[in-house]
């Protein structure tokens, strides 16, 4: 071997030997960092959760961390140079889908990227209202206790009427579409639909088991199996221009703007059982909050809180949209 090429060898082995023996800050990674808390996945998780995870240097020596986190699936990063296996992010907002995900870096700059982790936090405490509007074709969570809208979306149709809640999951009928909607109330987002039994659904209801459907075109309400969309059973509606529709556990309430009056029906006869007048001259949404009925009157733009024995008006304040239609109690 000539002494051109012996020397070059000489060269490739040295820079070789600092390579391995510096291990530079570009080198593969040691340990990455486990056992996240929130556990990865989780959810309703309290909005002043602190970050943990663990993370050790095979050789003992110390680590710093690099924390990405937010509200992205590449989440920003938030803090260099970190010395802790705890991080508090501040508050955070309520059912909200948050990703994190952390660096360690040693003694030798050698750094280890761990997986990214994400969580969902906790609905926020209620009790609430949530009203849709037909004008402006949004859906409004309101406090019940001042009117203030606490936040909203838009509609997943052109014209939104009935709303109830199963569960964490809003369900809103649109006279536009002609179909009926499942959302996720923390982002408008559409879960899943069908067609509507009626070309003109309007008041939506929940019984625990099925949901109840109002349709103007044949004034008729139906309980339908929300699983398939398919018509259980029907009735006709009390008045001739039925609006809203609510259940309070025993009994079904309509409101009808025809005869201006609310309906406290038998949902296994249609049999009306008492009405009474409603607050204002066009009576639409219906919701009930265990003791008491709520109405959104779409002619004067406001929403009242109704005794169900007598009809009597207890509270009111103006809804959040011109043309409130759809109602329904969160507690």
């Amino acid at each position: 071997m000539n002494a051109g090429k012996v020397l070059t060898v000489l060269v490739s082995l040295m820079v070789l030997a600092v390579m391995v023996c510096c291990d530079g800050g570009t080198g593969p990674s040691d340990n990455a960092p486990t056992n996240p808390n929130p556990a990865n996945g989780a959810t309703e998780v309290d909005i002043n959760q602190d970050l943990s995870w663990s993370c050790s240097d095979p050789d003992g020596g110390p680590l710093t961390y690099y924390i990405c986190f937010g509200t992205s699936s590449d989440p920003p990063l938030v803090e260099s140079g970190y010395n802790s296996t705890g991080y508090d992010p501040g508050a955070m907002d309520y059912g909200t889908k948050y990703y994190w995900e952390i660096h360690a870096e040693d003694a030798r700059g050698n750094r280890t990227t761990g997986p990214v982790w994400h969580f969902t936090t906790e609905s926020e405490p209620g009790p609430f209202l949530w009203n849709a509007d037909w004008i402006t074709e949004k859906i409004y969570k309101i406090n019940p206790d001042t009117g203030a809208v606490v936040s909203s979306f838009n509609a997943p149709g052109s014209w939104p009427t009935g709303l109830t809640l199963v569960g964490t999951y809003l369900w809103n009928a649109d006279w536009g579409e002609g179909k009926i909607y499942q959302i996720n109330p923390n982002t408008g987002a559409v879960v899943r639909s069908f067609d509507s039994p009626g070309v003109l659904p309007i008041g939506l209801a929940w019984d625990g088991a099925c949901l109840w459907n109002v349709d103007r075109e044949r004034d008729e309400i139906n309980k339908i199996d929300p699983k398939t969309g398919l018509v259980i059973n029907s009735f006709n509606s009390p008045g001739p221009s039925p609006d809203g529709l609510v259940w309070d556990g025993t009994y079904l309430w309509n409101s009808d703007w025809g005869t201006e009056e609310i309906y406290k029906i038998d949902p296994d006869t249609g049999t009306v059982v008492e009405f009474f007048d409603s607050p204002e001259v066009w009576p639409a949404g219906l919701a009930w909050d265990g003791g008491y009925l709520w109405n959104a009157d779409s002619w004067n733009g406001r929403i009242y809180r109704v005794d169900p024995d007598t009809g009597a008006v207890i509270t009111s304040f103006d809804s959040p949209g011109s043309y409130p239609t759809g109602l329904t109690w969160q507690p």
